[in-house]
């Protein structure tokens, strides 16, 4: 068995030469996180578009602030949402709002956009929540070649696994599964910029809901440091934060 495996990834190192010879899961998966997001701390401008049977319904506007340390900060934008605030801070969650007098504290979970989760809209890296591991180094997706890795989720993460395949000239995401024990919940397809060095379209497939999809784009990721002040839950909902 162990003599098999050894030849079949001998076989995907012949047919993908990107592959060197000291690259596994781990440094795999941290390629892939670059062009997730290239910046460690930064700001994005997101816009969710979901549509019912190829029909769009829904536009919704988002800033999100993305930190060190598993934070993030999401603010709504559309008119009638804005004040709307998702705090993230390593696994604890708030919803915060100009009405309410304090924060509720929410899951991962956390819808806001039919399908999409706090956990999507917020682009925080998958590395020190999922380990990676090396299902098919000479794999393909949609008949082009492919890595396939598997990254199993701890008591912390969202999913209990992902599955993720990459490309293998340059490891940028090209689509993944995502399960909750067995069942798969949801799809995404990954799309580069017209320079290919960051993600700018993700179409999210709803596995449960067939009839449903949403385009998330992400329109601009700048870098930004944040102060460590709005990361506190009754700081924020007294003082909110400059636009």
């Amino acid at each position: 068995m162990a003599a098999m495996l050894n030849f079949f990834v001998m076989f995907g190192l012949c047919l993908f030469p990107s592959i060197s010879w000291g690259m596994d899961a781990n440094d795999m998966l941290a390629k892939a996180e670059r062009f997730r997001l290239p910046y460690t701390q930064a700001r994005l401008e997101i816009t969710l578009e979901h549509y019912q049977n190829q029909v769009i319904n829904q536009t919704r506007r988002y800033r999100v602030y993305v930190q060190k340390n598993r934070r993030a900060l999401l603010l709504f934008q559309n008119t009638g949402e804005r004040g709307q605030k998702v705090l993230m801070v390593g696994k604890k969650h708030w919803l915060l709002s100009p009405k309410m007098r304090r924060p509720i504290r929410i899951k991962a979970t956390h819808q806001v956009l039919e399908h999409i989760s706090i956990t999507e809209l917020a682009m925080l890296p998958w590395e020190g929540v999922y380990a990676p591991s090396l299902i098919n180094p000479a794999g393909t997706y949609q008949k082009k070649n492919a890595i396939k890795l598997k990254l199993k989720g701890n008591e912390t993460a969202a999913y209990t696994q992902i599955v993720l395949w990459l490309s293998p000239e340059t490891y940028a995401p090209m689509a993944a599964d995502f399960y909750q024990a067995d069942e798969l919940l949801k799809h995404a397809d990954f799309y580069l910029d017209t320079a290919q060095k960051q993600i700018n379209n993700i179409d999210w497939q709803d596995k449960t809901n067939t009839q449903q999809h949403t385009q998330m784009q992400i329109q601009s990721v700048t870098p930004v440091v944040l102060a460590d002040k709005y990361f506190k839950p009754m700081f924020l909902i007294r003082n909110g934060i400059p636009e």
